[in-house]
C-alpha cells in the first residue's frame, strides 16, 4: 500500500473534484425544484426518484469532464511524476469546464419556466443576437438570483477544488520517490487504464445497445418530474448533436434568392424587395362590401 501511496492519493483527489462537481449540480437541481415545484403535476409520483435519475445525468456530464486529467493525473503518477503545476493544470481544467456546465444548469431554470422545458440547441439561435439577449437577461430583475445562485455555488466549487488542490500538493510532494519498478508501473497503468475505461462507461451511462438518453429520465405522469432529472449539459449538447444529424439537417433544394425570386415573379409582386417580408404584397380588389344600417 505504501509503494502506491501517491498514486491511490491522486486517484482520490480526482474523484474529490468529481464529487464536488456532483454535488453542485445537486443544488442547481435543488434550487430548480424549490424555484419551480408549482409547475408539477402533483401525481403522486416520488420526487426523489427525479433526484436519483438526475445524479445519474449529471454523472454522465461529469465523466465528460474527469476522463482527461484522470488519465493524465493517475499515468503521471504511475511513473512518479506528480508536480504542483500538473496539479494546478488539473484544477484548472475543472474549474473551467464545471463553470460552464453550471452556467447551463443556472440558465435552465429560467428557460424551463419561460418554455417548460430544458435548456437545448435553440439558444444558439440567439448567438447573433447579443447584444440584445445580454440586456434580456441582466435587465430582467427575477434572473439577479439565478445570476448570483451560479456565483455563488462556481465560486464555492473553486474554492473547494483548490483546497483539494492543496492537500494533494501537500500528501505527494516531498519525501523520497516511491518505487518505479517496472511491475509495479505496469501495475499502476493497468490501474489506470481501468478507472479511465469506468469513467468511459460513466459517459456511456448505461450497458446495452444504446448510451443513456434523456428518455431514460421519464418514469411518470408528472412532465415537470420527468424533465426534472435531465442534467441540461447533456440535454444541450445532446440536442445539438441531434441537429447535426444528415436527417435532421435543413434541406437546401434551391439557392434563397433564386426561390424568393422565383416565387415574387410566380406573385407578381413587384418594387424593392422587403428582407424581413420578401413576399410581401398588397391586394386591391375590385369589390366594395355593402353598407349595413
Amino acid at each position: 500500500m505504501q509503494k502506491n501511496r501517491k498514486f491511490i492519493i491522486t486517484a482520490a483527489w480526482i474523484a474529490q473534484l468529481h464529487a464536488l462537481g456532483l454535488a453542485a449540480l445537486s443544488l442547481f437541481r435543488t434550487a430548480q425544484y424549490i424555484a419551480l415545484h408549482d409547475m408539477s403535476g402533483d401525481t403522486g409520483a416520488s420526487v426523489l426518484t427525479a433526484f436519483v435519475k438526475g445524479l445519474w445525468f449529471d454523472n454522465v456530464t461529469m465523466c465528460y469532464v474527469s476522463v482527461l486529467p484522470l488519465f493524465t493525473a493517475l499515468t503521471a503518477a504511475s511513473f512518479d511524476r506528480t508536480s504542483a503545476a500538473l496539479h494546478r493544470a488539473v484544477t484548472w481544467w475543472y474549474g473551467i469546464m464545471c463553470a460552464i456546465v453550471f452556467m447551463a444548469s443556472a440558465a435552465n431554470i429560467p428557460y424551463f419556466e419561460y418554455f417548460f422545458r430544458n435548456i437545448n440547441s435553440s439558444i444558439f439561435e440567439w448567438f447573433g443576437y447579443a447584444g440584445t439577449t445580454a440586456g434580456m437577461v441582466t435587465g430582467e430583475a427575477s434572473y439577479i438570483i439565478y445570476i448570483l445562485l451560479y456565483a455563488a455555488l462556481t465560486a464555492a466549487f473553486a474554492y473547494a477544488a483548490t483546497l483539494a488542490r492543496r492537500r494533494c500538493d501537500r500528501l505527494t510532494g516531498g519525501g523520497k520517490p516511491y518505487h518505479t519498478g517496472r511491475k509495479l508501473v505496469a501495475a499502476r497503468l493497468m490501474a489506470t487504464l481501468a478507472l479511465t475505461g469506468l469513467c468511459v462507461f460513466g459517459i456511456r451511462g448505461r450497458t446495452g445497445y444504446n448510451p443513456i438518453k434523456v428518455s431514460q429520465a421519464y418514469y411518470c405522469n408528472d412532465p415537470f418530474l420527468n424533465q426534472l432529472g435531465i442534467n441540461p449539459m447533456f440535454n444541450l449538447l445532446t440536442s445539438a448533436l441531434d441537429d447535426m444529424r444528415k436527417e435532421n439537417r435543413q434541406l437546401h433544394l434551391a439557392d434563397d434568392r433564386l426561390a424568393v425570386a422565383q416565387a415574387r415573379q410566380s406573385l407578381h409582386i413587384t418594387g424593392p424587395c422587403d428582407s424581413i417580408h420578401p413576399l410581401r404584397r398588397q391586394v386591391n380588389g375590385a369589390y366594395t362590401p355593402p353598407k349595413t344600417a
